[in-house]
C-alpha cells in the first residue's frame, strides 16, 4: 500500500510544474474520456485519457505507466515538444488563447510563469484538489513560485529547484595555490582569481 501511495505521490509531484488541467479542446474537467464519455468500465469508472505536453527529457513515461497500472482507467498521451522550450511555451500559450487544443497537463519553465499567470482563468486551482497538503514538501520560495501573489491559487507543482554543482580539478587548484578540500573551496570566493 505504501509503495502504491509513493508511486502516485511521486507521479503527481514529478509530473508537473503547471498542471494545465482543463485546457484541452473538448475536455471536461481536464480529462478526455477515451470513448467520448458514454462507456464505463466494469468497476464503474469512465476511461480517461490525459494529454501531456513536455519538453526535453523528463522520464515521465515510466511514471505514467506505473500510474496507469494502479489506475487502469487512466491513460496518458504524451507529446514531447522537443528541447526548444521557447516553441513549447509559444504553442501552449497560443492553444490556451485560442480556447482549444491545449493539453490537460503541461510543463512550464520558471522563466515563462509571468505570461501564464496572466491567464489564470485557463487553469484549475490545484488548492481545490488538495495540493495545499503538499506544501510542506517544498522549500518556501519554490512553493511561492507556483502560486499567485496571495497564495490562494496554486497553478502547479514544482519539479526541481535547479541545483548547480561545480566540478574542479584538484591538481590544477593545487598548482594555482588554491585550496582543494571541497569545504574550503565553498567557503572562499575566487571569482576572477583563477
Amino acid at each position: 500500500m505504501l509503495r502504491k501511495k509513493g508511486i502516485w505521490l511521486s507521479f503527481v509531484i514529478v509530473l508537473s510544474f503547471a498542471l494545465l488541467m482543463g485546457c484541452s479542446s473538448g475536455t471536461q474537467e481536464g480529462s478526455t474520456p477515451a470513448n467520448g464519455g458514454t462507456e464505463q468500465n466494469a468497476d464503474g469508472t469512465k476511461p480517461v485519457e490525459l494529454i501531456v505536453w513536455t519538453f526535453g527529457t523528463t522520464g515521465y513515461e515510466e511514471l505514467a505507466k506505473e500510474y496507469s497500472q494502479l489506475n487502469p482507467h487512466v491513460t496518458f498521451k504524451e507529446f514531447t515538444t522537443g528541447t526548444d522550450y521557447g516553441d513549447h511555451h509559444n504553442s501552449l500559450f497560443t492553444a490556451m488563447s485560442a480556447g482549444g487544443g491545449a493539453p490537460d497537463i503541461a510543463m512550464v519553465e520558471v522563466g515563462q510563469y509571468g505570461r501564464f499567470f496572466s491567464a489564470q482563468d485557463h487553469f484549475y486551482n490545484l488548492a481545490d484538489f488538495g495540493a495545499v497538503e503538499l506544501e510542506s514538501r517544498y522549500l518556501e520560495w519554490k512553493w511561492k513560485q507556483a502560486t499567485n501573489a496571495d497564495g490562494s491559487f496554486i497553478f502547479g507543482l514544482p519539479t526541481d529547484i535547479g541545483p548547480t554543482v561545480m566540478y574542479y580539478r584538484t591538481d590544477v587548484f593545487e598548482q594555482a595555490g588554491l585550496p582543494t578540500d571541497p569545504k574550503e573551496v565553498s567557503a572562499n570566493q575566487y571569482v576572477g582569481e583563477i
